[in-house]
């Protein structure tokens, strides 16, 4: 028996003969109990998220691959810098989670810019950059009840950086949105939906019941003419 295909959950892809950024559809629902968040944000129902994935091939065998998360709303709100034509861009974000029951983390740092212009004043033609740093590193918990990386305890482990086009990441983000938009949709209505399929066999089982009682019906009245 042939093996089933594992469903990708990738949504769009760019490549050049140095490396690659995917994005990875990791959308989940909120729970039922808050239906109108759409998006989980809870540690026990987990994250909604997207994925960015770079992988750099440029030194064959010793690939480096590396990963971030972002929001759907973040997606969005790049998505937004870029469609107004913002000529400069800056997002940085550092993550840490805990890995196991100790203090030791795994730590990520994401960077998306858009630069018009280089150094030297002249018009970039791949203005934007993607910069996703991979480590380790150890958690301190914060006040306010987050937590981050305890100073001089970061150790990377991988690094990726990648420059696109404006059409290329518009390519990349309008995809992603069109994703984003269409898991929304769907959880909106989902109950919805649900409500009407439950009123739908609700009518067809009424329907079944009557067309059953009419069938008994008929079959007693031939049984008393025989």
């Amino acid at each position: 028996m042939a093996e089933k295909e594992q469903v990708s959950k990738q949504i769009s892809v760019y490549k050049n003969n140095k490396a690659l950024l995917e994005t990875l559809n990791c959308l989940r629902a909120a729970p039922k109990t808050t239906p109108w968040h759409i998006h989980a944000t809870g540690k026990k129902e987990g994250y909604s998220l997207i994925r960015l994935v770079a992988v750099d091939y440029s030194k064959g065998r010793d690939s480096v691959s590396v990963y971030a998360n972002l929001k759907p709303e973040e997606i969005k709100y790049i998505f937004m810098k870029l469609c107004f034509g913002f000529e400069n861009f800056y997002l940085h974000q550092q993550k840490i989670f805990r890995k196991g029951e100790g203090n030791s983390g795994v730590v990520t740092m994401l960077t998306i810019e858009r630069s018009e212009f280089d150094e030297k004043g002249q018009k970039r033609n791949f203005p934007w950059s993607v910069d996703i740093h991979n480590g380790t590193g150890i958690v301190e918990d914060t006040r306010n009840g987050g937590q981050h990386c305890k100073s001089k305890s970061y150790r990377e482990t991988g690094r990726v950086k990648i420059y696109m086009e404006d059409i290329t990441f518009f390519q990349m983000l309008s995809r992603t949105c069109a994703v984003i938009h269409a898991f929304e949709q769907k959880e909106l209505y989902r109950e919805r939906e649900i409500h009407n399929f439950q009123n739908l066999y609700r009518l067809i089982r009424k329907e079944m019941d009557v067309f059953v009682k009419q069938e008994a019906d008929q079959g007693y009245g031939d049984d008393r003419a025989a």
